[in-house]
């Protein structure tokens, strides 16, 4: 679990040169700004050419405010100033932070490039973390309507199982309950036969859920329908799952960018690299999920593989 600073910061310093500064200064118009940090003797003026100045502040007209960095004079190491191509809501205040980054922005840019906060709540739309939902029951009723109040879960093979909370129990608890999935365009429903619960009574479906969908902002978890936006927000997936998913799909962007060769195989290359990891940290991740559908290793006899004796599922 981590919040969408730590996030979007794992993946951009892997990205490439990335700068954090804190200590903007005023500035007199709406597409410049001065921060000490960015000062540099041995700079070149084209250092973060075609990179995107991203305003982290908390507060303000300008937050959230990504653009890229223009391509004639935008920085200027002497001054530690950095000019945009397309101006701000408002002048920059001072004292307000500022990201810096050269492969892919920290948020979607003015001009629709896609940023770093948008693949991260891409890729944990196929990220699902286990969650009991509640539903109400209703006396003598075989079929409810989950997808209204759940609108992701549209899915059978989204739920593991039907859980009940009876009086005395510390927590909800499997009722074996056979049930099933009606599929229909209109109206998807969840499928009870044996019309178990009555009016009054609430049971929970254990369900696998996109970790978009549940986001704890202000300190307090809650569904949610647009995933982490603020810095402050946080998410349920592991930071190395997300690292390497949201660099996996980075470099397959940067990858089928024009531009040299040698860059473009980088680039696939890198992709490579971390769209196998990714795969293979959710692979062990998913082997410590529910225990009621996760596979056992057992040991076997003979040779297997890794070692004389070795394991197998």
């Amino acid at each position: 679990m981590a919040s969408l600073l730590v996030f979007r910061r794992d993946a951009q310093s892997r990205l490439g040169p990335f700068v954090v500064a804190t200590t903007t200064t005023a500035a007199s118009d709406l597409v410049s700004f001065t921060c000490a940090t960015l000062v540099s003797s041995n700079a070149s003026d084209s250092q973060f050419k075609g990179g995107w100045a991203y305003l982290n502040a908390s507060t303000g007209a300008n937050l959230a405010g990504s653009r890229m960095i223009a391509d004639s004079a935008g920085y200027d190491p002497d001054a530690g100033s950095m000019t945009v191509s397309r101006a701000y809501a408002t002048i920059v205040t001072s004292s307000m932070g500022v990201e810096v980054s050269t492969r892919v922005p920290a948020i979607t840019d003015d001009l629709g490039t896609i940023g770093i906060r948008e693949i991260t709540n891409d890729v944990m739309l196929g990220m699902p973390p286990i969650d009991m939902l509640p539903v109400s029951g209703v006396t003598a009723q075989s079929s409810y309507d989950v997808t209204t109040t759940y609108s992701w879960l549209t899915e059978k093979s989204s739920i593991l199982g039907i859980y009940y909370q009876d009086t005395g129990d510390d927590y909800p608890k499997a009722t074996g309950l056979y049930w099933d999935w009606l599929y229909d365009a209109d109206a998807q429903r969840l499928l009870i036969p044996s019309e178990r619960f009555t009016t009054g009574q609430t049971f929970y479906l254990k369900a696998h859920r996109p970790a978009q969908t549940w986001i704890k902002t202000g300190g307090t978890w809650a569904a949610d329908t647009d995933g982490l936006n603020n810095d402050s927000d946080e998410a349920l997936p592991l930071r190395s799952i997300v690292r390497a998913s949201v660099l996996a799909v980075a470099y397959e962007m940067l990858g089928a960018t024009p531009g040299p060769d040698d860059y473009v195989a980088y680039y696939r290359e890198r992709q490579a690299f971390w769209t196998t990891k990714a795969y293979s940290l959710r692979w062990w991740e998913d082997q410590k999920g529910d225990e009621d559908q996760t596979p056992r290793f057992f040991m076997m006899g003979g040779s297997g593989y890794g070692h004389a004796r070795g394991y197998s599922l």
